[in-house]
């Protein structure tokens, strides 16, 4: 019963977190941040945005990273996951958002596990335009 309890206040506690952070078509950026290269989830987005990305460089560290079959997989569909089907999601949502997300990562019915500590600016630029040219 006291696990099942435990279990339970996870779970709520889990759903509550989800509410400003799941990814959606707004551009929202919910709450959270990683500090990255500008001092803040904002400041890091900005400096994102500022460079310009690779689709070939990108395709590699995408498909290293996000385009194994339990994350996104290669095409995108994440057929086999809980993650976004890119083909259809990521056209709905701005590069500012899409950076966002690599960054922080997402909670709620679409988890994603944050990546601004694993990746550089660069190769964040380099992601959104492999995803930009390769998911439309």
């Amino acid at each position: 019963m006291k696990t099942t309890m435990v279990v339970m206040a996870f779970i709520a506690v889990a759903g509550l977190i989800g509410c400003g952070d799941d990814e959606d078509a707004t551009g929202s950026t919910g709450s959270g941040g990683n500090g990255g290269a500008g001092g803040s989830a904002t400041g890091r987005v900005a400096d994102v945005l500022a460079l310009t990305g690779d689709a070939t460089a990108g395709a590699t560290v995408f498909n290293s990273s996000c385009g194994q079959a339990n994350c996104h997989g290669a095409d995108g569909t994440a057929s086999t996951t809980n993650a976004r089907d890119l083909t259809t999601f990521a056209s709905t949502i701005s590069d500012a958002r899409l950076i966002q997300v690599i960054i922080d990562g997402s909670v709620g019915q679409n988890v994603m596990p944050p990546l601004g500590g694993q990746f550089s600016d660069q190769e964040i630029a380099d992601v959104v335009a492999y995803v930009r040219a390769t998911f439309p």
